[in-house]
């Protein structure tokens, strides 16, 4: 078995635990080259289109409940009423309408569904600018030591843009193709040169961004917390306000860099490799693994907000009994 065969089958063993036989079939036809069926005008055979949503499916109802768990929290538990938990709460919100959109069926090209589906994409962004956002606020906290309500000042310019930029990215791909199939989704058609430049102008240049401006805002707080602590000079009480701001936020640009860096290499790949009339055992490993990990990023997300935050215990503490309420009051905190 080559690499590529093996890399697929641990891929597909999700989708595997729900239709067994579909994916082995799918399997079995991207290895041999034997595809003959193609799934309404996609090079995908009806084997090998039920294996990849399934999984979608599998990955995807995780995180809709993981993003109404992050919703629930927030408008139960008082404390969690905070500046940083409204831009997790903003990015859950996106994630939810960004992952009930890919696990819609397929529509039928030239519908409106269509046309709904492949717009409601820009959910995707929408969610990885809140994640920027996030960052955003954990490096001028840390980092440059930006009070809570300068930063906080700032909140509706971050709606702007993250709700904003994509709603407008929305409606470009009518200005050419429009919308249409695009492996198990609709999304912007992939027909000429033109078409290629909106789907990376309006999308992945903004995804590439978000994940790199995340990564780097992580390495910089990491390294202040570094110098923070070589410091002796530093008290407790100095550096418990920073420590608190990166427990709560340090795993969210680590969710968004993880689940979007298999979109990333799927789309450059396609870029040299024409892949609209034939899918090969690697293309399918790359739009399997893009199609998981990007309906994960919900649950992932959620459930960095309920260990980092102590929602669920404060959840629990609510609708459980109060014995634990005090300690949660001061493990949360109350400033922002």
């Amino acid at each position: 078995m080559t690499p590529s065969a093996l890399l697929l089958t641990l891929a597909l063993a999700a989708a595997a635990a729900c239709q067994p036989a579909a994916a082995t079939r799918a399997l079995q036809t991207v290895a041999n080259g034997t595809a003959t069926t193609h799934h309404k005008h996609l090079p995908l055979t009806d084997d090998q289109y039920t294996t990849v949503k399934t999984a979608q499916i599998i990955a995807g109802v995780p995180s809709l409940l993981g993003a109404l768990f992050v919703v629930a929290s927030y408008a139960s538990v008082p404390q969690l009423r905070s500046f940083q938990m409204r831009l997790v709460l903003m990015m859950s919100i996106a994630d939810f309408m960004a992952t009930l959109s890919v696990m819609m069926p397929l529509p039928d090209e030239g519908s409106a569904a269509c046309a709904l589906q492949g717009m409601a994409q820009q959910f995707w962004i929408c969610s990885v600018l809140w994640s920027a956002a996030v960052a955003f606020v954990l490096h001028a906290t840390v980092v440059r030591r930006v009070e809570a309500s300068v930063l906080e000042s700032h909140e509706r310019m971050m709606h702007l843009v993250c709700w904003g930029l994509p709603a407008v990215f929305m409606f470009l791909p009518f200005l050419s193709e429009g919308y249409t199939g695009s492996g198990t989704w609709c999304w912007i058609s992939n027909a000429n040169a033109a078409s290629k430049a909106l789907r990376f102008g309006s999308f992945y240049l903004w995804v590439v961004a978000g994940v790199a401006f995340s990564l780097f805002s992580y390495v910089q707080v990491i390294n202040a917390f570094k110098e923070l602590t070589a410091n002796a000079g530093q008290s407790k009480e100095d550096t418990k306000p920073l420590l608190l701001v990166f427990q709560r936020l340090q795993l969210y640009p680590l969710v968004t860099a993880v689940c979007w860096t298999p979109g990333l290499i799927h789309r450059v790949h396609n870029i040299f490799v024409d892949s609209s009339t034939s899918l090969s055992t690697f293309s399918f490993v790359l739009l399997l693994l893009h199609s998981i990990f990007v309906a994960l990023s919900g649950f992932l997300n959620a459930t960095a907000f309920g260990v980092r935050s102590q929602a669920f215990s404060s959840m629990f503490a609510r609708f459980c009994g109060p014995a634990n309420a005090a300690s949660e009051q001061e493990s949360l905190g109350t400033s922002a």
